[in-house]
């Protein structure tokens, strides 16, 4: 493994960031911090835990009561029962809070929600008055769960607060402090006709719907690219510095060799996306299944599609951490740009939001995840 991650090191010094052990001084990142800002960087050892939460004022230490060999199944097995179809709109509408449930994969879900928010979340609870931003650095299994469908205060998290994540303290290194293009280009890609995957019809007109809400005056005119159109070489080589990216298509998660997204004219590879030309790109939509996971690969990262487009320059990126269907995924797609001049955690939490007062299950809008500041 330390070959490999040597190995990486050197073809693409860019990665660098991501692959160091130690973190970046987070002191040098308080003053981007507002008041309803909290940073938490969870930290797991073996049978211990901590939470390290930073405001723009102050770093606090915060004990947590477990470590990674507790948390490691649990969070596994919760991730299982949000996507099980068993559940309905049962979960979704207990909010994961209602007792006295009959057994089954409700109650089992309900059960370890509770349990991981006490562990995870209770905690730092005293440093959370007046605040509507998390900005959370995960460790270990949690870059695995989705906090967003944790219990708070008879709501889901993702109704109290914004979530942002960053995959390690080293990403921080990473973003540019340059402001983003004000009018950027939108680039889309959807429905690609991919050797062995299914069509994407969802996906088609979610492109279609968003591309409407990026047009001139106030845009460039978008570049859409569908079905067989739907290639590698509207991506590589390309520039799309200073432009959006969205992309839906099918997505691919395991060893780096089988991390990718499948498009019309074959698979486009975690290192050829490290490649791509995104500097100052302000948001990348990854609209597919399993960007937001990968190959944990030292230190505390992951090496996901996720991370691959912010090593490639991208300041955001939206991605998934389980297969949602398409339809779902076009509904919470279309709210989110709905949402986007409000900010990206704030547009993730208002289309979250919006799925849950329609009665959707956490396993349509939970999965997705905005990486960055």
């Amino acid at each position: 493994m330390q070959d490999t991650v040597a190995q990486l090191k050197r073809e693409h010094p860019q990665l660098a960031a991501l692959l160091r052990a130690e973190p970046v001084e987070l002191s040098g990142w308080q003053s981007r911090l507002k008041d309803h800002q909290r940073l938490v960087r969870y930290l797991l050892l073996e049978d211990e835990g901590w939470a390290f939460v930073m405001s723009a004022h102050a770093i606090e230490a915060v004990k947590l009561p477990v470590g990674w060999k507790a948390l490691r199944e649990p969070i596994s097995t919760y991730r299982l029962l949000l996507q099980t179809s068993a559940l309905n709109r049962g979960f979704a509408l207990n909010r994961g809070f209602t007792p006295d449930l009959p057994a089954g994969p409700v109650r089992n879900a309900v059960a370890l929600s509770q349990q991981l928010s006490q562990q995870l979340i209770e905690p730092l609870r005293p440093h959370l008055q007046k605040v509507t931003h998390l900005l959370i650095v995960p460790n270990g299994p949690l870059h695995d769960l989705p906090f967003a469908a944790l219990p708070w205060e008879g709501h889901f998290l993702a109704e109290q607060f914004q979530l942002s994540t960053l995959s390690s303290t080293s990403l921080l290194a990473t973003l540019d402090t340059q402001p983003a293009t004000a009018s950027p280009q939108l680039v889309a890609l959807g429905n690609p006709t991919a050797l062995g995957s299914a069509p994407l019809p969802a996906a088609e007109q979610e492109v279609q719907a968003i591309a409407a809400l990026f047009v001139p005056p106030a845009y460039p005119q978008p570049a859409i690219y569908l079905k067989a159109d739907a290639q590698r070489t509207r991506l590589i080589g390309q520039d799309l510095n200073g432009k959006m990216l969205h992309l839906a298509v099918h997505g691919q998660a395991g060893s780096l060799e089988n991390t990718r997204l499948m498009l019309s004219d074959g698979p486009l590879n975690i290192g050829e996306v490290w490649g791509l030309a995104l500097n100052h790109a302000p948001l990348v939509v990854l609209s597919a299944c399993q960007t937001a996971l990968g190959e944990h690969l030292g230190g505390d990262a992951v090496v996901s599609l996720a991370n691959g487009f912010m090593v490639a320059g991208a300041q955001t990126v939206v991605s998934s951490l389980w297969p949602v269907p398409d339809e779902p995924t076009r509904l919470l797609m279309e709210a989110f740009y709905g949402h986007r001049t409000e900010g990206h955690a704030a547009a993730l939490a208002a289309a979250q939001r919006k799925l849950i007062q329609e009665g959707h299950d956490p396993y349509h809008w939970a999965g997705f995840v905005v990486t960055g500041w």
